[in-house]
């Protein structure tokens, strides 16, 4: 092997002023491990819902070395422990804040370990999808919006931290296709007509389901099994969302039916421990525990694809642990029962 270089790549963010470095860490002689720099991206005095520790000894060379600065400057890494509130959907643990001594900035940089999952079929190179996925990330991190881009052998989901995962394989299953056509179509017709809102809605719901459970429950590198829990929890979600395509709207439309029988218990004990942890929860969640004897709440669609993409959870099982149906406001304006 040649000498090691360090290469990078830099884009500037429009709306929030981000500058996204895309690290090659395999020819700087870090191989197991993949950065991106954010910078200008942390308010120096910290965040609030943010807990920070400090970082020493061996950690501290590789950070230096992954941001590229001299040896004579300085600075202190600290590593993001936990999040709560608001700041889960800007940050998560193992980001790093870099803060440079001696220098007055109100914003500081924020180094974040790559954790993409990618399935590779043994028919499909990956160097297909390697150059269009770092575009893809740039775009969901500047835009801090979720990202899908479908081709005719990978598919790709991108959330608005740069967490990607992406599937490579060569013959799709019937339900992933019917899935992928309506955000991402490649049939001549279906580009020309426009797909329908809920199906639309259904497909964002079921991806950000398998993202999350690939997040969740998976290493860098997807095993088959894990592909087909994926596809499988994917298509049930969908299935799901569709089910409730005549309550189209904004506000409490949904009507949602607690399933309080002894083998939901330990799915509303969960929901339960993360609200207590400061995770953001649907507030029916609250109201479930406040009302033992609730036997319906009126949520939004947001509240209800939470639930939805709660489909992994060991704790789900033996059923369904809610139910939706059409809300109708009656006259005495009762949101439950």
């Amino acid at each position: 092997m040649g000498k090691a270089r360090f290469s990078r790549e830099r884009y500037v963010a429009k709306d929030h002023d981000v500058l996204t470095t895309a690290l090659d860490m395999e020819r700087f002689g870090i191989p197991l491990k993949e950065y991106m720099v954010l910078t200008q991206f942390y308010p120096l005095n910290g965040v609030n819902g943010v807990e920070e520790s400090p970082v020493y000894g061996l950690k501290v060379d590789e950070y230096r070395s992954a941001l590229g600065v001299k040896s004579d400057d300085e600075l202190i890494f600290k590593e993001v422990q936990k999040c709560k509130g608001k700041a889960m959907h800007w940050f998560s643990p193992g980001d790093i804040v870099c803060r440079r001594i001696g220098l007055e900035e109100d914003l500081v940089d924020v180094l974040r370990p790559m954790q993409d999952k990618v399935f590779v079929s043994k028919k499909v190179g990956g160097a297909a999808f390697k150059e269009e996925l770092e575009h893809l990330r740039r775009e969901a991190i500047e835009g801090h919006k979720w990202k899908v881009r479908r081709r005719k052998t990978w598919a790709a989901v991108v959330d608005p931290k740069g967490r990607a995962v992406v599937f490579a394989f060569r013959y799709w299953t019937n339900a992933f296709k019917r899935l992928m056509e309506q955000l991402c179509p490649i049939h001549p017709k279906h580009k020309i007509y426009s797909c329908a809102p809920y199906r639309v809605a259904a497909s964002w719901c079921a991806l950000k389901t398998v993202h999350r459970y690939a997040m969740e429950h998976c290493d860098n590198k997807i095993t088959a099994v894990q592909f087909r829990k994926c596809m499988r929890y994917a298509e049930w979600v969908w299935w799901r969302r569709t089910e409730i395509k005549n309550m189209m709207g904004t506000g409490r439309i949904y009507k949602m039916y607690i399933r309080r029988a002894k083998r939901f218990g330990s799915f509303w004990q969960r929901c339960f421990r993360l609200m207590d942890d400061g995770v953001r929860v649907p507030s029916s969640v609250h109201h479930v525990r406040e009302h033992p004897t609730a036997r319906w709440v009126a949520v939004t669609p947001q509240e209800a694809e939470w639930y939805l993409g709660c489909v992994y959870w060991s704790e789900w099982y033996g059923g369904d642990p809610v139910r939706f149906a059409k809300f109708i406001k009656c006259s005495r304006g009762r949101m439950w029962r």
